[in-house]
């Protein structure tokens, strides 16, 4: 017992005494670099951190301090950045890798930053160990992806069509192995981070069997508890739960709520004027709302704009007639926070009970859905 507890305190020191030290990078690459830029990127609290260092006889060095293990990106940046670098770059085809930055000494070896071996910690082993699953996938994609792109920049529009079956089939592959890792790996940051991938529209149904199944380490993590707290709204606003209440302003300045539509049925909208699927879904919704309107149907569209002129302008543009409102605080609008709203468009059907019959109906799938429900 005093042996084990021992052992406990110890890797407590040494788990601490990494956090105090923070990490180090110790890059070496070709020389043929020297005097160009050493980028390093990652994400804390929503917010890009970043830091630099000039290749000096082939070697640079980084360091810092991260609250828990983060995907990172690494890149040589050209100290005059031509178009040509600048368009790869774009493209995601610049000289730079992603890898897994955490509180110990890393190494960074190779001729360039995308044919350098990344090496130190237990979250980078675990990254490297999930591209080994991942590589037949990625070099299949690879031709599809270039063969893609040629065809879209061509306006070949069969051979785009002809491709994107091809290329959804091998994601579905991606997404399984992925799964499949989370399972496998339940103590990884590297599974809290596959988790966080499929956490922009939150589903508490999928999302939550596989939150509960990572490691009591993991979800005690800075990024485990932001999920944890996003799953306990999911709960909130899942199917079948009542629709939380909420009042805003209509363009006009009037305050409207969602209690004063009760008895209908109605489709909660979240959009934005500068959301190019939006303004493409927007004709759809338009066609499915006078199909409905006189049929116990109301639809209640929440933008997320921060100008008034341009949502103003939208609503003209694309003839929508249904009550809109917004409080211009773009991300930070309080009806999307209740909802947690991390992309748009997304939209709730909710019954004349007030209680969420279905979510993110678009398409045909919206129509289809009335249909079946509104006689």
């Amino acid at each position: 017992m005093l042996k084990s507890l021992f052992t406990a305190v110890i890797g407590m020191v040494a788990l601490a005494a990494n956090a105090q030290n923070g990490f180090t990078l110790q890059g070496k690459i070709n020389r043929t670099n020297d005097g160009k830029k050493v980028m390093l990127g990652y994400l804390f609290k929503g917010k890009m951190i970043r830091d630099s260092a000039i290749v000096k006889d082939g070697a640079f060095q980084l360091k810092g301090i991260v609250v828990d293990p983060v995907k990172a990106m690494i890149s040589l940046e050209e100290p005059v950045l031509s178009a040509e670098a600048a368009q790869a770059r774009m493209m995601g085809n610049g000289d730079g890798q992603e890898f897994f930055l955490e509180n110990t000494t890393l190494r960074i070896e190779g001729p360039s930053m995308t044919a350098a071996t990344i090496s130190g910690g237990k979250a980078q082993a675990d990254y490297l160990k999930l591209n080994d699953m991942l590589k037949p996938l990625k070099d299949e994609m690879k031709p599809l992806s270039a063969k893609m792109m040629e065809a879209y920049k061509a306006k070949k529009a069969g051979e785009v069509n002809a491709l994107i079956p091809k290329l959804s089939a091998i994601r579905g592959k991606f997404t399984k192995i992925e799964e499949e890792f989370i399972l496998q790996n339940p103590d990884s940051d590297v599974s809290l981070d596959l988790v966080n991938d499929r956490a922009v529209v939150i589903s508490e149904e999928i999302l939550g069997p596989m939150f509960s199944g990572l490691s009591s380490r993991i979800q005690s993590t800075v990024r485990g508890k932001y999920i944890e707290s996003r799953l306990a709204t999911a709960r909130k606003i899942g199917i079948g739960k009542p629709a939380v209440n909420f009042v805003q302003n209509d363009q006009n300045g009037k305050a409207v709520s969602l209690a004063s539509l009760r008895g209908k049925y109605v489709l909660i909208d979240f959009w934005a004027s500068w959301c190019g699927p939006c303004r493409q879904e927007n004709p759809n919704v338009v066609r499915t709302y006078n199909k409905f309107r006189d049929k116990n149907f109301e639809i209640l569209g929440v933008s997320l704009d921060t100008r008034k002129d341009a949502w103003l302008k939208a609503i003209a543009t694309d003839g929508l007639p249904w009550i809109q409102v917004s409080d211009l605080k773009g991300w930070g609008n309080e009806v999307a926070a209740l909802y947690d709203i991390r992309a748009v468009p997304q939209n709730f059907l909710i019954g004349p009970d007030g209680k969420i019959l279905a979510k993110d109906l678009r398409g045909e799938d919206l129509q289809k859905r009335l249909t079946e429900i509104i006689h």
